[in-house]
């Protein structure tokens, strides 16, 4: 996965502001086929961008992400699931705790 550049979150921030997401549906796994980039929201959640959906990751409570990280799903080849890993580093990783599905403010759930 590849970060956007500062522009392109701040940008990405205010479109999404303005469109409102929230939480559809809690997940089990999602898949990685169109995962596209991340967004940085603190220091245990981020965005998962990708070409059909978005999703909400929420990490384990003493992860610590930065948004200069540079991320690597851990999980089997098709699939990211609660309770994998996001490794930070060669030795530093978090555990997934929560995937939701997200929708625009305003779709029927």
């Amino acid at each position: 996965l590849h970060v956007r550049s500062r522009r392109q979150r701040q940008m990405c921030i205010r479109d999404r502001a303005d469109i409102g997401l929230r939480p559809a549906e809690d997940l089990e796994r999602l898949p990685r086929s169109g995962l596209e980039s991340w967004q940085y929201l603190g220091p245990r959640q981020l965005l998962l961008i990708a070409r059909e959906a978005t999703y909400l990751l929420q990490l384990n409570e003493s992860c610590q992400l930065h948004p200069e990280s540079r991320l690597r799903l851990g999980g089997d080849a098709d699939s990211f699931a609660a309770g994998d890993s996001l490794w930070m580093g060669p030795d530093r990783s978090c555990r997934a705790e929560q995937l939701s599905r997200m929708e625009k403010v305003g779709e029927a759930q």
